[in-house]
């Protein structure tokens, strides 16, 4: 997702300070720069977003302000930290359903779970067959440990005995 951070940048000197956008690490952008002088003791906003590329678990961002201040004539903004997936599926990937067998029901166990969120609901389940149901339960304390989660969900996923093989 989206991430932003506002600096401030103040003027400590006597005289007005103005600042411009300089070159960026990514495809981040810049809130407005530059369009008023920072006048002596007042301060200026300057918002950065970027959006990570997935599959990314560290992130590191810059992007330069110029000033015409002659003791600092440009100002580094650095972004840095780890990135942990919202969500994370157990199985990863397609989920194995066991030999379906006429007449009897197959069963396949998985979870949903985050660690980033504190709190999280599935609203609805579409399997796209009425031969698939999946019953929903949320994790115990033990399961949260073993998988490193805040909170999630067991999905029990069952395919109807009477679904034809083949």
């Amino acid at each position: 997702q989206e991430g932003k951070h506002e600096f401030v940048i103040r003027n400590e000197g006597e005289a007005d300070l103005v600042i411009k956008k300089g070159p960026t690490s990514c495809k981040c952008t810049l809130s407005e720069v530059g369009e008023k002088p920072i006048p002596p003791g007042a301060d200026a906003k300057v918002l950065l977003t970027w959006k990570p590329a997935p599959g990314m678990e560290e992130i590191r961002q810059t992007a330069e302000i110029f000033t015409n201040d002659p003791k600092r004539p440009t100002v580094s903004l650095v972004i840095t930290g780890k990135l942990q997936q919202r969500l994370r599926i157990f199985p990863s990937g397609v989920w194995p359903v066991n030999d379906i067998v006429e007449g009897t029901a197959s069963t396949m166990t998985g979870h949903i779970v985050t660690s980033v969120i504190d709190d999280f609901e599935i609203s609805e389940i579409d399997t796209g067959s009425p031969m698939i149901t999946v019953e929903k339960t949320p994790i115990d304390d033990a399961m949260k440990k073993e998988l490193s989660a805040k909170t999630g969900f067991t999905l029990k996923v069952t395919v109807a005995p009477t679904v034809p093989v083949g």
